[in-house]
């Protein structure tokens, strides 16, 4: 889905996609895109079975907070929400304005077209910088797990993003870096779920490892999965896999997630320059997680044989 030149200006743009990440693809939001000549793919049933649909996608399988993307705990909220408050009071600009969505994408939007519409635009450039440090990775998620009309929104996010981050392109210098851990295989220590809490999070590996993706791997080897976390689920399926002698198709199929995200982030560092502080970190924790997968799947072996 791309956005057609007659669309209205970025701010306009920011609020629009901001109330549809927020409240999800209903009717009088479908009717607002297409008066911006923007198609959005089939209409749902009704509004209540998209707001069903909303809430188990982006409340449930793929959370679209910078946190999630962002904390190697993927914890929500901190420095991204903290940055867009900022921005806006220096704007002039209550922070309630831009709802209580914290560093949820549908919050981190509104807050940057807000900002925009100040003539503080470097702020603005700034916060869709960091934005576009995850919006990739977001957009790939939801595609994995069944959002493709929602991914297609994160796409036309960037597009926008992109001519806010333009007005200033040293903003890019501004940009936190993620924080990054040892990873737990250079200890002998590390057990399953250490392994497992390591490879779900999105901000050590790179890789977003969503509850749709784990089930499709736990049915491909034929290995039970459980329940719970995304942790606690990828866990359960790398011990079973491991018992019923599936580990390594198990983990090879993690090896083409990692793969799929790294393709999807040196795209991006050739689409626009951008994108390139962020793919080349996000390019290089995803080697690492290439090559982790090999220590992991030697390390479930041993646990495995052990129990």
């Amino acid at each position: 889905m791309a956005m057609p030149s007659q669309f209205a200006g970025a701010p306009a743009a920011l609020m629009l996609l901001a109330d549809a990440f927020e409240f999800g693809l209903s009717g009088p939001i479908r009717v607002r895109f297409a008066a911006s000549g923007v198609g959005i793919g089939s209409e749902p049933a009704s509004d209540e079975d998209e707001a069903a649909r909303h809430e188990s996608l982006l409340g449930f399988s793929v959370p679209p907070y910078a946190g999630a993307f962002r904390n190697p705990d993927g914890l929500i909220g901190g420095l991204a929400e903290a940055r867009a408050a900022e921005a806006l009071l220096k704007s002039g600009i209550d922070p309630r304005a831009a709802g209580s969505a914290g560093d949820h994408v549908s919050g981190l939007t509104r807050a940057t077209g807000l900002v925009l519409t100040t003539p503080n635009t470097a702020d603005a450039a700034s916060l869709a910088m960091g934005l576009l440090g995850w919006l990739p990775s977001l957009e790939l998620a939801l595609r994995r797990e069944g959002g493709g009309d929602y991914a297609d929104l994160v796409e036309v996010l960037e597009e926008v993003l992109i001519v806010v981050a333009e007005l200033h392109p040293e903003a890019s210098r501004s940009l936190e870096a993620v924080e990054d851990r040892e990873v737990p295989t250079a200890s002998h220590e590390s057990s399953v779920k250490d392994l497992a809490e390591y490879l779900t999070s999105h901000a050590l590996t790179g890789v977003y490892l969503g509850r749709g993706t784990v089930q499709r791997i736990a049915r491909r080897v034929e290995a039970p999965r459980g329940f719970g976390g995304r942790a606690l689920m990828l866990g359960n399926l790398l011990k079973s896999a491991a018992s019923y002698d599936r580990l390594d198709e198990a983990i090879g199929l993690i090896r083409e997630e990692v793969l799929l995200y790294q393709a999807a982030w040196t795209l991006e560092s050739e689409r626009h320059p951008v994108f390139a502080r962020s793919a080349r970190e996000w390019l290089r924790r995803q080697d690492r997680t290439l090559v982790v997968l090999e220590a992991i799947q030697k390390a479930v072996h041993a646990e495995a044989q052990v129990a």
